[in-house]
Parts: C-alpha cells; structure tokens; sequence
C-alpha cells in the first residue's frame, strides 16, 4: 500500500483481509512520503475480496491521527502456478462414455466431450475440438512411434484438446501422447508414454498442462539396445509455438527438444512454466539448418536436470533471450553453449 499518515499520540495503523480473513497489519510512520507499505501473505491466484480498514482512529484537543491512501495493488511474485493433479486431465466426476477401438475424426468442427477412447485418435478435419476425454490407445508391440493423438495431415488445422487425459492403461516406450501441429493442448494431463507432445509445424500452443512420467528403457530394442530416447517435448520444426503455465517433469533424454529435424524451427516462447527432467531441460540443436530464431524464456523456475544446472543448452549460433528464470533455489538460469 503507499499511504502517509498524521500522527497523534501515536501513528495510524491499516489492518489488511482477503475474503474476510485478517492477513496482517501495518502502521503508517511518514506524514509526507507515501512509502511502500508490504502486507499480508501469499494467496491463490485469482479473485479476491481486499478489505483495507483504519484500525485506531484517535483525535485530541490539540491532534487528529489520519490515515490517507493513495494506491493498493496485489502483486505477482512470478512463481509459475503448480499445475499437476486436480487441475489437469479429466475432471473429477466426469460420465464418460465407452469408445471401442480407434477415432477418426473427418468433419470439421467437430466436437469430442466426454469418451473413454479405448484406441487412437486421428484427427483428419479442421477446427476439431475434444474436451472432456480420456485416450487410452492400445497396447503396442512395434517401432512405429504411435501417437495417442494423431493431428499430422494437411485438413488438420485448428485442434483444441483440452480438460482431458492422455495415457496408455499400461505405460510403453512404444507410444506417444500426440504429434501433429496446428494443435492447442489446455489442462491436459499427459503421461506413460515415451515422448508426451511432438510437433512437426507451426502454431502450437500447450497451456495449463502436465506433462509428466515418462516411460523410459535402459535397453530399448527401438533403439538399437540404447536407453529410450524420451522427451516432454519434441520439436521437428515449425514456428509460432508456444509452452506456457505447465509443468514439465519426468524425461529422461531431454525436456524440450529443439530438433530442427523436419526444417527450420522459430518464433518459440516458453514462458511461466515449472520444468524438470532431462539431462538438460531445454535443449537447442541446429541439425545443420542454421541458427533457431525467435526463442524467448521467460519466468520459468528449473527444477533438477541429469547434468547440474543445465536448463537450457545452445549452440553459440543460436542465442535465445532469457527473462527472469530461476532454478528452485532462486539462483539465476544462464545458457550452457555446447
């Protein structure tokens, strides 16, 4: 709060509540300079009843103790919010409806609310919406990299997955979340899988998710019997892509790969997350198309990684821009170039 105040036989105390609970006090000490005045705690984000009361009105013959207030704000202290368990996947209480067998998907704007996929699902049409859904696929015996989610053919465009869960009954290095682009990910719970979201074009965006426990081998006969190659994120190329307000947590390979594997890659943002996992968090890599372009990091608290303090890793050619990341003892992130 700034405020100043008059004294008399003593100075003005203002007493602070959220949604009718005291959350502290604080005494106004400067007649002239309306200082920054801290108080209260922490509280969830969100909308909230602010109460500010004047708590020892006093006046005598000779003084008027006064308080006047000039500005009050809540402020953001940054921390992405957590994102995990019972704010992402399937809501509780939800009457799911059984689906046997594979979803395909062919009439745009369709809508998806409230199955329990017991296969794939290929999404084959424009402006596709699926909310609601639990996606379980089958169980898996070759090398193909099958996705739960299936969004990679040209009528796709526009799909929005969202308040839904993603997860094989059995969890398997065989099979992945989704792959595709032009695609929304909100509140969706992924897991179980080798590689949770991959994306081969532009404009996607995966916001409010958890992406999480990925399945990973030590001796991976999809790899020529080296360890899994899991990835909370796996990026072939594309622009205009975006991962923000999520938790990353659980690759083994990586955390957000940045693999220019399918053509150039720019414009990405990752933004207010909490990411762990990888032997380093977010790594950059050319593959010999050149310098990746656009990437911004911002506001994001790393977690642990395989090598000490690698969030991020870049060739010296790519310079992404870095805003306010911390590790979660508040140390600065800076970028590991290799």
């Amino acid at each position: 709060m700034g405020a100043i105040g008059d004294e008399c036989e003593g100075w003005p105390t203002l007493q602070v509540s959220v949604d009718g609970a005291v959350v502290g006090r604080t005494t106004i000490t400067d007649h002239a300079a309306y200082g920054a005045y801290p108080v209260g705690t922490a509280v969830t984000r969100g909308t909230h009843a602010v109460t500010i009361a004047f708590m020892n009105d006093h006046s005598t013959s000779t003084c008027d103790r006064n308080v006047y207030l000039a500005s009050a704000r809540m402020e953001d202290d940054g921390t992405p919010p957590p994102v995990g368990a019972g704010v992402t996947g399937v809501p509780a209480g939800t009457a799911l409806t059984t689906h046997q067998g594979d979803l395909v998907i062919t009439t745009a704007g369709t809508v998806v609310d409230g199955l329990d996929v017991h296969g794939f699902v290929y999404v084959r049409a424009a402006d596709v919406t699926i909310r609601r859904t639990r996606i379980r696929g089958t169980a898996r015996t070759m090398c193909t990299g099958k996705s739960l989610v299936v969004a990679t053919g040209t009528a796709q465009h526009g799909l929005v997955v969202e308040d839904s869960t993603l997860a094989p009954d059995v969890p398997s290095s065989l099979v992945n979340a989704v792959m595709g682009h032009d695609y929304t990910f909100r509140r969706v719970d992924a897991s179980g899988v080798a590689d949770t979201a991959g994306i081969n074009g532009d404009n996607v965006t995966i916001d409010g998710s958890w992406l999480h426990g990925n399945v990973h081998v030590a001796v991976d006969a999809c790899q020529s019997g080296t360890p899994t190659h899991d990835d909370g994120i796996q990026i072939h190329g594309g622009t205009n892509l975006t991962v923000r307000n999520s938790t990353l947590e659980g690759a083994y390979n990586v955390g957000i790969l940045v693999a220019q594997n399918a053509g150039p890659t720019s414009k990405v943002t990752i933004e207010n997350n909490r990411l762990s996992g990888g032997g380093c968090m977010v790594n950059l890599a050319e593959k010999g198309r050149g310098p990746i372009t656009g990437v911004l990091i911002k506001g994001n608290v790393f977690g642990t990684t395989r090598i000490a303090k690698c969030a991020v890793i870049s060739p010296v050619t790519t310079v992404p821009t870095l805003v306010g990341n911390t590790y979660t003892d508040g140390t600065p992130v800076t970028v590991r170039k290799g």
